[in-house]
C-alpha cells in the first residue's frame, strides 16, 4: 500500500514536496494499522460497537495451515517503523527448502 502510494508521486516532485508527502502516505498507512489494532478510531454508542479486525493467513497449496488475528497481541503499529527501515529483526524473512 506504501509503495502504491509513494510510486504514484509525479518523478519531477521536488525532494521536499516528495517527502512531505511520503510523510503524509506514512501518517495515513499507521493511522490505519491503529484502527485496525483498535488503538484509536473504534465507532460506539450505547447499544452497539463496531470494530475491525485483520487476520493473516498462511496458505500452502491453498489451505490454510496457519493465521493470526493482529488484533490479538501486539497488533502491527509495534514493527511499522523497523519495517520502514528494513529493518525485521534478526530472523531471515523467507527461508529457502531443502
Amino acid at each position: 500500500m506504501r509503495k502504491y502510494a509513494i510510486d504514484r508521486i509525479p518523478a519531477n516532485t521536488d525532494d521536499n514536496t516528495k517527502e512531505l508527502i511520503t510523510n503524509g502516505i506514512d501518517d495515513a498507512v499507521y493511522g490505519l494499522m491503529m484502527i485496525l489494532d483498535g488503538v484509536t478510531g473504534g465507532l460506539q454508542n450505547d447499544q452497539y460497537a463496531v470494530s475491525m479486525e485483520s487476520i493473516i493467513k498462511l496458505k500452502r497449496n491453498g489451505e490454510t495451515i496457519q493465521e493470526i488475528n493482529t488484533f490479538d497481541g501486539d497488533g502491527m503499529c509495534m514493527g511499522f517503523h523497523g519495517w520502514k527501515e528494513n529493518d525485521f529483526g534478526d530472523n531471515e524473512l523467507t527461508e529457502k527448502e531443502p
